[in-house]
């Protein structure tokens, strides 16, 4: 079924994305949000995704994991945290198609 760009738009201009690295606030954003703005929330939570995943296709949904240094994690610059950002949600898409 071929999808009306327009219509899509429409129909989507108040839907939100909210992502994030680990203890970047999400959670207590959408508490907040339906709390004090009545929104309402569906969750994806990438670790679902790890177990049907090759760690080569799509690397960046191994992250972060059991073995990682956090202190590496926690420190390493914001371009290379944003570029990780990025391609969690390209995964994500990549997956869901």
């Amino acid at each position: 079924m071929k999808i009306n760009d327009e219509y899509l738009k429409e129909q989507l201009k108040h839907v939100y994305w909210l992502n994030g690295g680990c203890c970047a606030g999400k959670s207590t954003m959408i508490k907040k949000f339906v709390k004090e703005l009545g929104f309402q929330t569906l969750e994806d939570n990438v670790m679902k995704y790890r177990p049907f995943t090759n760690p080569v296709e799509y690397p960046a949904l191994q992250y972060p994991h059991s073995g990682l240094d956090w202190d590496k994690w926690f420190n390493k610059p914001n371009d290379v945290h944003v570029h990780w950002l990025f391609q969690i949600v390209e995964e994500m898409m990549e997956r869901l198609k």
